[in-house]
């Protein structure tokens, strides 16, 4: 219990600093981005300036992806009222082979604006965000995942078997470039399978 306090106690620094640190640079940001509206008149933006205010929101995207250290993102898990978020979660990890302590849970939430019930159509269930308590235990819980290809809601939810996949919780701008990036990816072995063959 005496290390499980202290590893708290440290966690709960390390998400104070990061916090300063990413207020500071939004301020930084935010000072940046005035006087480049004060310069929107002029034909010439300085480019040292834009520059500098892509600079500083790399550094503060790379902040706030450390203050996510922690985090795992679970998505397909069908949506109910009521739901008991944590015991799912719990059975999605013992699922993949990972029992965890429930001391390891930090928090378990739904993340984004819950989808409005749209006649005829199923709404799209919101991702699980889970915050541990431990990196150590949520790189075992991923690992465990992608050895387990092909993990579905049986055994955890009622209902029609569906696809559930675990991944770290990124960035909205991460988000997007992952994306993008696997979208490219695809593209592009499209592409490859698709050319006749040279001989």
């Amino acid at each position: 219990m005496e290390s499980l306090r202290k590893e708290f106690t440290r966690l709960n620094t390390s998400v104070c600093e990061s916090n300063k640190r990413l207020d500071a640079v939004e301020l930084r940001v935010a000072a940046v981005e005035e006087r480049l509206d004060a310069r929107a008149s002029d034909p010439a933006p300085d480019r040292a300036v834009t520059e500098l205010v892509d600079h500083l929101k790399s550094q503060l995207n790379e902040r706030e992806q450390e203050s996510l250290i922690n985090d795992i993102q679970i998505t397909g898990l069908p949506e109910s009222s009521g739901e008991n978020t944590e015991h799912i979660v719990g059975l999605v990890f013992k699922k993949v082979g990972i029992d965890v302590d429930h001391r390891d849970i930090v928090t378990v939430a739904r993340k984004g604006a819950k989808n409005p019930n749209i006649v005829g159509e199923q709404p799209r269930p919101r991702p699980i965000v889970v915050r541990l308590a431990r990196t150590t235990v949520k790189d075992s819980i991923l690992r465990a995942a992608r050895v387990r290809r092909g993990l579905d809601t049986t055994g955890i939810l009622e209902g029609p078997s569906q696809r559930i996949y675990l991944n770290e919780y990124l960035t909205k701008f991460n988000r997007v470039l992952f994306y993008k990036a696997r979208e490219e990816s695809r593209r592009h072995n499209a592409i490859t399978f698709s050319s006749p063959v040279l001989s």
